[in-house]
């Protein structure tokens, strides 16, 4: 049963030679036992983080590719992305320079337009308060 949740999954064209990546991993992924699920570990920093997702990147492939077979994940195009996107309202907030200024240099480092990565934060942490309430 899909919980609702969606995965967005790309593969590198050329991955596997002589057909289609996702049809080949998913075949693949057939003939294979089920494997217990990955947990993924806290990280210390960013590197540590993009190293463990480039070490266990093939399971992770293999992972994707079974949840999108079997619906627990979907493939989103883009048009699925515009119908789900929320209509947003325009406000205007007064933010002191440091903290614009910080916002700026994050974002930046994550190479994301400063607005975005405000509007994440924000979403970010009303989504954790609100489960911290449930919880």
């Amino acid at each position: 049963m899909s919980s609702g949740r969606y995965v967005m999954v790309r593969y590198r064209r050329g991955r596997v030679p002589g057909g289609c990546p996702v049809q080949e991993a998913l075949s693949r992924e057939k003939t294979m036992r089920k494997q217990n699920e990955r947990a993924v570990p806290a990280f210390a920093a960013e590197p540590e983080e993009a190293t463990w997702w480039y070490e266990n990147r093939k399971s992770h492939d293999r992972g994707f590719a079974a949840a999108v077979e079997n619906g627990a994940a979907q493939v989103l195009i883009r048009e699925k992305l515009l119908e789900r996107k929320m209509p947003s309202q325009v406000i205007s907030l007064r933010v002191s320079k440091a903290d614009l200024a910080l916002a700026r240099r994050q974002a930046e480092q994550k190479g994301l337009p400063y607005q975005t990565y405000i509007k994440s934060l924000l979403h970010e942490t009303l989504a954790e308060r609100e489960k911290g309430k449930a919880g």
